[in-house]
């Protein structure tokens, strides 16, 4: 509880909350300027019955509302109705149609522009956001197990069919949103204050049912309720709860379901053959039922049968038999067309696949606009559920999840758009790749916009210049004069040979600084994507360890509690083998159990294409720094491409064998592995002291640092950062110069006295000196902002 001065503030918090529900103020209880004595006169209004402090109604509502136990409860139709009525084929196809559409959409999180900010700067200012990489993890599995398109489909279930969409949000103690739980809505009563009203955030708003029964309580931080179409109507319901397409389309849906019956009991109990025997008058009535029983004992239900042909014996010997060929009933007519155009239409699907065959073009073109337009109402009430919990839920008022509604599924139309949008400089490779989710190529053709002519393609930067040039050549080659004709036998006297000037690398001594702070544009649009999959591994990781751990924790704890001698020998459970009976040994087996359980190598695999990206922008920063010649980039490049290989392989603890495979290496340097197992060690010690239980250790090794996000967003940027700097430092170690470097705290950054002022006191070295094991530039440590200086001589 909140305190002040020693003073608990939960009394003040409330009456705030009251003041808060009774803004209203009565006005003056007569009218002014009416006067009851004059001829004729408005007299003064009925005076309210209210008591004193009544608030205004948000609708007029049962007195003792709140002890209903039954939702809708003056509806006709109930929430177990509605779901019955969603079982009708046309309308399930319809439904399940649009839920497919909503989950397949592709969707972001994105900063709230401010209204007036420009484009460019918005989108700047979301390049080294933190916020939304973590958005973006949490809602790919909302709940923590289930894909977000999976997550989705009960949510639009029940939005689609009793309007009652419920979503069960989980936290911490601290409050922070871990969960998000679909949670049947059909389920929830709503509560009201007295002004009819959904109560404050602290006061209960939902009841939960179970059987019938009120369970608990909920409030509006615990259930995201959201009906999408509220319609008040005659009943307390109506004002309550919301009025689902499924609804709407009651009546429709019903005659559909007793046309199907139509159809069906034809085909199932139907008798009447495609022949009718007209016999002669006199015949007895006996003679006729015996005919018709055995007719239909003979064709009832039995489709085969009644398509054959069927000889009936006469009862009048003067006269031929008549025979008279009857009509198939009509079991599909207009009115099929238009009922599938209204189920259609109501739930926003389209409907040409369900209609009769039309033109191609025709067909795609009404089936597409429909799609958009009819889905875009589910869409906007998905956008307003999700920024709801984002804003509200999450404490994130800046942020927002977006749909991309113009995203192509044809891949051929989609790469003729693609190829549009780069020939004319509207978007370039790298972005296009960015987009598609595939690793940019960070090439100088590749980041810049470009325009694509008969004579190939050329950068837009400077295209203005190319055309008044090529104006200029042109009217040079217009105002030239005629040449004098050349004699015959004579030769034209041949011109001196020009000179030819080859660019070489920098010919002075100089200085440069290779900074460590600042990432190159192409390895800032890798650096999310590298956060993302180290934080994706660390969450399944977490699981995997804490299960591997869980199954010998009660042994291990047994163990260390037993009272005996340290010579003593114990058969543990893990695999059977024999330790020494030592507190510390049994703990570091038990982390090893869960270290184990996590697939370093396949961590490595993954981060290996990312390092190899990073190291190759840091090629070509190298390469515009120290004008190299196109052999001292290859050498670079093959110098980045073993390091993306072999510090992949460190950061886990392994080294690449000569087939490329990982095995375990002891001296690795800085490997994430190494503290990730003193941190399960750690854990499990004080897990171990303060009794807890298995579930208790999942918990807070699931939400340990070790495997956070933070700590995946601090990794992916000092390793991105390193393998940047390995680039840049791999082309000044093949220039045919003599190299040597410098390393220089970073002024302008917080000094802290640590190893690096050590470094720098070494002076000027060779350029592959090893300030420390392993450690060739900075940075040496998490955080580290100091820089190489790089001073080149020419070689005599």
């Amino acid at each position: 509880m909140a305190q002040s001065n020693g003073k608990p503030l939960g009394g003040i918090a409330r009456a705030f909350a009251a003041m808060r529900g009774r803004l209203y103020q009565p006005p003056d209880v007569t009218i002014a300027g009416v006067d009851p004595s004059n001829w004729p006169s408005s007299l003064q209004p009925v005076q309210p019955v209210g008591p004193k402090g009544s608030q205004p109604l948000g609708f007029s509502f049962w007195q003792g509302l709140n002890q209903e136990i039954t939702p809708r409860p003056d509806s006709d139709v109930t929430f177990s109705d509605l779901r019955d009525l969603a079982t009708y084929p046309l309308a399930r196809l319809c439904i399940e149609n649009v839920k497919d559409i909503l989950c397949s959409m592709p969707w972001k999180i994105q900063m709230k522009r401010i209204p007036g900010e420009p484009i460019k700067a918005w989108k700047e200012k979301q390049k080294d956001d933190a916020v939304i990489p973590k958005l973006m993890e949490f809602f790919a599995y909302p709940d923590g197990e289930t894909p977000w398109s999976d997550w989705l489909r009960p949510v639009l279930e029940d939005m689609l069919v009793i309007d009652a969409a419920s979503i069960l949000v989980q936290r911490t103690m601290s409050g922070q949103v871990v969960k998000l739980r679909w949670t049947d809505g059909a389920q929830f009563l709503k509560l009201v204050n007295d002004q009819g009203y959904t109560p404050d955030v602290d006061s209960p708003a939902y009841t939960q049912l179970w059987e019938g029964i009120p369970r608990l309580f909920l409030t509006t931080r615990q259930l995201v309720y959201r009906p999408s179409n509220i319609v008040a109507r005659n009943t307390i319901s109506s004002k309550l709860y919301g009025q689902s397409i499924t609804e709407q389309l009651k009546t429709e849906i019903l005659i559909g379901q007793e046309r199907l019956r139509f159809v069906l009991a034809y085909y199932t109990e139907g008798s009447v053959p495609g022949l009718v025997h007209v016999i002669k008058p006199g015949v007895t009535p006996d003679k006729i039922n015996e005919a018709m029983q055995w007719m239909n004992s003979e064709l009832s239900g039995d489709l085969a049968k009644r398509r054959q042909w069927r000889v009936v014996q006469g009862y009048a010997e003067d006269r031929d038999d008549q025979i008279i060929q009857l009509k198939e009933p009509v079991l599909s007519d207009a009115f099929d067309d238009l009922h599938i155009r209204k189920i259609a239409f109501g739930y926003g699907t389209s409907v040409q696949r369900l209609l009769k065959a039309m033109n191609r073009a025709s067909a795609e073109s009404s089936q597409d606009s429909a799609e958009k337009e009819g889905i875009m109402p589910r869409l906007k009430w998905l956008k307003g559920t999700m920024d709801l919990i984002i804003q509200r839920q999450m404490d994130q008022p800046n942020y927002e999840m977006v749909f991309d509604t113009d995203d192509e599924l044809d891949a051929v139309k989609q790469a003729e758009v693609d190829k549009i949008r780069v020939s004319t400089g509207l978007d370039t490779i790298d972005g296009i790749r960015d987009d598609r989710g595939q690793i940019p190529f960070g090439l100088p053709e590749t980041t810049q916009p470009i325009i694509i002519t008969a004579t190939g393609a050329l950068p837009l930067e400077g295209s203005i210049d190319r055309t008044n040039q090529a104006a200029d050549d042109a009217s040079a080659v217009a105002n030239k004069p005629t040449p004098s004709p050349v004699v015959a036998g004579a030769s034209p006297k041949p011109k001196p040979a020009e000179k030819k000037t080859l660019k070489s690398a920098k010919e002075k001594t100089e200085s440069i600084f290779i900074d460590t702070d600042k990432l190159t544009p192409a390895n800032q649009k890798l650096l999310p994507g590298m956060e993302h999959r180290i934080g994706r591994w660390f969450k399944a990781s977490a699981k995997k360890a804490s299960m591997a751990i869980g199954d010998h924790f009660a042994g291990v704890t047994k163990m260390v509690k037993a009272d005996s001698d340290d010579d003593t020998q114990t058969e543990w459970l893990a695999g059977g083998k024999k330790l020494p009976k030592i507190e510390s040994d049994a703990i570091r087996a038990a982390a090893l159990l869960g270290w184990r359980a996590m697939n370093w190598k396949a961590l490595a695999d993954e981060l290996m294409a990312y390092l190899q990206a990073g190291a190759d922008s840091g090629v070509q920063t190298g390469m515009d720094d120290s004008g190299g010649s196109s052999t001292t980039e290859e050498k670079a490049a093959e110098v980045a491409a073993i390091y993306a290989a072999s510090r992949s392989a460190e950061m886990v603890g392994t080294v690449r064998d000569a087939n490329g495979n990982l095995v375990e290496d002891p001296d690795a340097h800085w490997a994430i592995s190494d503290a990730t197992l003193n941190d399960l060690e750690k854990t499990i010690t004080q897990g171990i002291e303060e009794g807890w239980t298995v579930n208790q250790l999942a918990a807070v090794i699931e939400a340990s640092y070790g495997f956070s996000s933070d700590r995946a967003t601090l990794i992916a940027e000092n390793e991105m950062m390193n393998a940047q700097t390995a680039g840049t430092v791999a082309v000044w170690s093949n220039l045919d110069t003599t190299t040597i470097v410098r390393w220089r705290v970073n002024d302008l950054a917080p000094r802290v006295e640590d190893e690096c002022d050590d470094y720098e006191a070494q002076g000027d070295v060779p350029l592959g000196h090893e300030f420390a094991p392993g450690l060739f530039f900075p940075r040496s440590h998490p955080g580290c902002r100091c820089r190489l200086e790089v001073i080149t001589v020419p070689k005599l």
